[in-house]
């Protein structure tokens, strides 16, 4: 519940900035309004630890919404030292934000590769928690699969049967 009171409320702020946009109103001056709600949200659940913080974050977001129209495509990497930091918290807002946004944990390589082949079109944003216990595994093969995708027309080549 909560989390989806948090996603309408960011919702409504940025279809009301949209909607003041089809009268012809300054696209750059409705992407700062859009910014700023979208900061706003952030700043509804984190405290950050730097003033920059949340509106890399925001900015990122909004990547995801225009990430066909990119060559290349920046990861955002959420980390602290210290455990209970809110790490998985952001990953969450984040997942709930952006494009077609989901979070998982504890995935499998050849399941991120399914998920992602599935939807080879537009494949959303995949928020993965805890990312660091993947690597202890199957190490080359997730890391492959999370590196080549930066860049447009990066490719993994697997054999699938059928």
């Amino acid at each position: 519940m909560f989390w989806r009171v948090m996603h309408e409320d960011h919702v409504a702020l940025v279809a009301d900035v949209a909607d003041r946009g089809e009268g012809g109103a300054d696209p750059a001056r409705l992407l700062a309004e859009a910014l700023e709600a979208t900061v706003e949200t952030l700043g509804r659940f984190v405290v950050w630890p730097h003033e920059h913080a949340a509106p890399v974050v925001a900015l990122w977001i909004a990547h995801t919404y225009v990430a066909k129209a990119a060559n290349a495509s920046p990861r955002l990497l959420i980390n602290s030292a210290l455990p209970g930091s809110g790490k998985s918290v952001v990953l969450e807002l984040v997942s709930k934000l952006a494009k077609d946004g989901r979070t998982v944990s504890d995935i499998t390589p050849a399941s991120l590769f399914r998920s992602l082949d599935k939807r080879a079109d537009d494949p959303g944003t995949v928020g993965i928690d805890e990312v660091d216990n993947l690597f202890k595994g199957e190490a080359a093969t997730l890391s492959s699969l999370i590196n080549v995708g930066w860049q447009r027309g990066g490719t993994v080549e697997r054999a699938v049967p059928g």
